[in-house]
């Protein structure tokens, strides 16, 4: 394919691929490789530096990896890790209740499963049809959105009113707020026939080594089975069991959250 027919994320995609291979390339040599001119060129470069993806090294005449580069890899190979670490706890848990356990990461504007463990319980959800829902209408999502910053969340849901795929989905924006102030309260997040009909769940954070949340274990059953005494006990064995996947991933037990809420 020539450099004429490329679009333009084509072009910069081969570009950072290029930098797999070489410490450094210079316009002229991205001009060849993309097979396009030398100004061409130079933009496809100068759009990949003000994104961060590349840098111009000290002299202005050849780029390198920006940090933008390094932080997604670096990013991917941090996921990696922690689904490898966390498969086995993942399991342990589902080994002790009839229930579907998910670990849950965020990729705007979804929420993406990473690893799904089940015993006794049939299978309610697949992978497909989670990240196919809106994230407030899932416990997990409910548990990454409040980790986020007010600007993201209003970027994320500019009107008031939102999207609903069950009977009981969070309608408003106004409505989703109240419940995010209350994940951050307490720490974990529910949900009873809002993401699918039937189905509830609870999740809880999994947090980094500094604090950060990177992801959310999620506990999912029939909602026949749901009492509220039967999700305090599902909400206490998740949080151990995030612990332990923090403890594994960085040495260090995240602090106490508060005890679930028995009213």
């Amino acid at each position: 394919m020539s450099g004429a027919t490329l679009s333009s994320a084509q072009k910069a995609l081969r570009a950072l691929k290029a930098l797999q291979r070489t410490p450094s390339l210079s316009v002229t040599e991205v001009a060849h490789l993309l097979d396009v001119s030398p100004s061409s060129a130079h933009r496809v470069l100068a759009t990949l530096v003000a994104e961060g993806f590349v840098r111009q090294q000290d002299d202005g005449r050849r780029y390198e990896a920006g940090h933008g580069l390094i932080d997604i890899a670096l990013t991917a190979v941090s996921h990696v890790k922690l689904r490898r670490l966390a498969h086995r706890h993942l399991q342990e848990l589902s080994d002790h209740l009839p229930a579907q356990v998910w670990l849950i990461h965020l990729d705007l504007p979804r929420a993406l499963s990473w690893d799904l463990c089940w015993s006794t319980a049939a299978v309610l959800a697949t992978p497909d049809v989670v990240s196919s829902r809106p994230l407030h209408s899932l416990a997990s999502g409910k548990v990454l959105l409040s980790a986020l910053s007010q600007k993201d969340l209003d970027r994320l849901y500019p009107e008031d009113h939102l999207p609903v795929c069950a009977k009981r989905t969070i309608a408003s924006k106004h409505g989703l707020t109240r419940e995010l102030t209350l994940v951050r309260q307490f720490g974990y997040a529910v949900q009873v026939d809002e993401s699918l009909d039937g189905t509830s769940a609870v999740a809880v954070p999994i947090y980094s080594g500094n604090g950060d949340v990177i992801a959310a274990l999620a506990v999912t059953g029939p909602t026949s089975d749901y009492t509220r005494s039967a999700a305090l006990q599902r909400v206490r064995l998740a949080r151990r069991t995030a612990d332990r996947i923090c403890l594994d991933l960085s040495g260090t037990s995240p602090d106490s959250a508060p005890a679930p809420a028995e009213g």
